[in-house]
């Protein structure tokens, strides 16, 4: 299977606004356990990820730019790194916190299918209830006109992401054929605007 991801450009003599959609880089978890709302901290790698990242956003002259994030610790390393280059200021925005799943925090993964363990899951938050909170700060943000960076977990910017470029979503985001569409760790989505409508959207691995 094949996926092509849109990378579309409407030239036009205008003022643009950027979003940056990107999830958190890569944490430690050696025991395997789902994690969800857990404190799991960035790996080394994840922390240099982190590093890159805010580097490629001094290089293509984004600074000062304001980052919301996940309260999760995760997210706030993340967040933290890449404000540390770009001179920006970090708040807390609860609506990009990761999905709930109380029967599976803190449990130990499978060997394989884990996806399945997720999906399968009857205790876990609805893609509704994500898409929600998600519509949400995106609407909120548009309003602001103001560029931005979004720092979250997978599913909540996957689904975020498949809302804004109108595609269908699936029963199951994470099957071995749909990962490479889903946003992958450290991964940058940027978006670019003009009065809500989207003019760009290209994705980043730095």
């Amino acid at each position: 299977m094949t996926f092509i991801f849109a990378d579309f450009h409407i030239q036009c003599d205008i003022n643009y606004m950027y979003m940056y959609l990107v999830r958190h880089t890569e944490y430690l978890n050696p025991e395997r356990i789902f994690p969800f709302h857990l404190p799991v901290f960035l790996s080394p790698e994840g922390r240099s990820h982190a590093k890159r990242i805010g580097e490629w956003f001094v290089t293509n002259n984004h600074k000062n730019i304001p980052i919301y994030s996940s309260r999760l610790v995760r997210t706030v390393q993340t967040a933290e790194i890449i404000a540390s280059q770009t001179n920006s200021n970090v708040m807390i925005d609860i609506r990009l916190v990761e999905y709930t799943s109380p029967s599976l925090q803190g449990t130990k993964m499978s060997d394989v299918d884990t996806w399945k363990q997720e999906q399968e899951d009857n205790s876990r938050e609805t893609y509704d209830s994500i898409k929600i909170r998600m519509k949400s700060i995106l609407s909120e943000m548009l309003n602001k006109k103001e560029d931005c960076i979004l720092i979250s977990h997978g599913d909540p910017l996957t689904l975020l992401y498949y809302t804004i470029m109108n595609m269908q979503l699936p029963e199951f985001l994470w099957t071995p054929e749909l990962e490479p569409i889903c946003i992958q760790k450290g991964e940058i989505v940027q978006l670019e605007y003009n009065d809500n409508t989207l003019l760009h959207s290209q994705r980043i691995n730095v």
